[in-house]
């Protein structure tokens, strides 16, 4: 287990998934103000990942994961309307 989490935060590891600690780090910023940014709607939106059903009947996604690929455009644009147009432009050429 702490094999994964030092691998996890190895900078020569470059997983495609990167959790709220990672886009930190990659951003400089609190792992507070990633979620902060996210419901301000100045970060792109992540991937919920794994299902749990509370015993109210209600689902909570188990973690939450961001496409690295994703936050390194984010990280070269800097706003998230040039990180939209670039994107969707970028799936638009990759069709």
């Amino acid at each position: 287990m702490l094999t994964f989490a030092v691998r996890r935060r190895d900078p020569e590891a470059m997983p495609d998934w990167l959790a709220d600690v990672d886009v930190a780090v990659r951003l400089g910023i609190d792992r507070a103000t990633v979620w902060k940014w996210l419901d301000a709607g100045l970060l792109p939106e992540p991937k919920r990942v794994g299902v749990i059903r509370l015993a109210n009947g209600q689902k909570r996604s188990r973690t939450t994961r961001w496409l690295r690929a994703d936050i390194d455009l984010f990280v070269v644009c800097g706003d998230m309307t040039t990180f939209r147009r670039v994107k969707a432009q970028r799936d638009r050429d990759s069709k």
